[in-house]
């Protein structure tokens, strides 16, 4: 299984830089902190798995709203949380979004 790792910065052409790297063949995102979904802009049309890590308890906004930018949350098959203050809720809310989920930790 191939993992890929993006570190995107915004200081050069967004839309060459798109065309370069082909993001179709990505199937799991890693979001590490709020901050990533926010910035991101990218859509990630073949993301089946999601991992979420270090939410922070200051999230403005909504994390859900966020994620539908850059994926397609009803296409999700596999969901890791790995952070402690997730809130339930929230949690919830993003079961409730994601009729093929077969995975949850």
């Amino acid at each position: 299984r191939k993992d890929n790792t993006f570190h995107l910065q915004f200081d050069h052409d967004i839309d060459s830089y798109l065309k370069k790297h082909g993001f179709k063949s990505v199937k799991h995102i890693n979001v590490c902190g709020k901050r990533a979904v926010n910035n991101s802009v990218i859509y990630f049309s073949n993301v089946i798995e999601l991992t979420i890590k270090n939410y922070g308890k200051i999230y403005y906004g909504s994390m859900l709203a966020a994620l539908h930018q850059i994926l397609a949350l009803k296409q999700l098959k596999k969901l890791i949380i790995d952070c402690n203050d997730f809130p339930t809720q929230q949690v919830i809310n993003l079961i409730c979004l994601t009729p093929n989920l077969r995975f949850l930790k």
